[in-house]
């Protein structure tokens, strides 16, 4: 609500601008030797040029944060998935380091996605706060690696595994977790570029 209303308040102020710049516009036209006048039309327009820029930027700032919330969300699910079908394919590898690797990578990231978890409901629910979407963007920044290593010891693990049905599962779950953090990294840098 709070960010619906400063939105609103940002476009108040670019149509006050563009009201205050037709008026200037207006008497500069018809005094074009006045050089108040034309003063007045260039802090009209600056004004105008503020006003704007803040109400692109609050809606842009509050596009990302909610692109990386959706994200986070996907991802958290994907890698959820993916931490199950390691576990159950690490049966299928015992006594190997691949089994060791793919339980460690799935560890790591069970526990990263723990906190990412509890970040993305904080978020959701003060979507106003920054320290909330701070801290998912935090959140996200940790899950992303640990993600991608078990995505990885997923992908070097699949082809040791002799059952066809726990193949397939690790590899479709290690791509469709691999896509879905690689799209909240794309929202995450989207948020740093929005940010600054």
């Amino acid at each position: 609500e709070m960010t619906r209303n400063r939105l609103l308040a940002c476009a108040k102020k670019v149509a006050d601008g563009t009201k205050g710049l037709m008026g200037s516009a207006n008497n500069s036209a018809q005094n074009p030797n006045d050089e108040q006048a034309f003063a007045n039309l260039a802090n009209a327009s600056r004004a105008l040029g503020d006003a704007t820029r803040l109400l692109v930027g609050d809606a842009t700032k509050e596009t990302a944060m909610k692109a990386l919330r959706t994200n986070a969300k996907q991802a958290a699910a994907s890698t959820t998935s993916l931490i199950t079908a390691a576990q159950r394919a690490a049966a299928h590898v015992q006594g190997t380091p691949e089994e060791q690797n793919l339980l460690d990578a799935a560890k790591k990231a069970s526990d990263a996605l723990k906190h990412m978890i509890n970040s993305i409901g904080k978020a959701a629910q003060n979507p106003d706060d920054p320290n909330a979407q701070q801290e998912l963007v935090d959140r996200a920044k940790v899950l992303g690696p640990t993600a991608f290593a078990l995505v990885a010891a997923s992908k070097q693990t699949a082809p040791k595994i002799s059952d066809q049905a726990a193949k397939q599962d690790l590899t479709y779950h290690s791509n469709e977790a691999g896509q879905s953090i690689k799209k909240l990294l794309e929202a995450m840098q989207g948020v740093s570029n929005a940010v600054g």
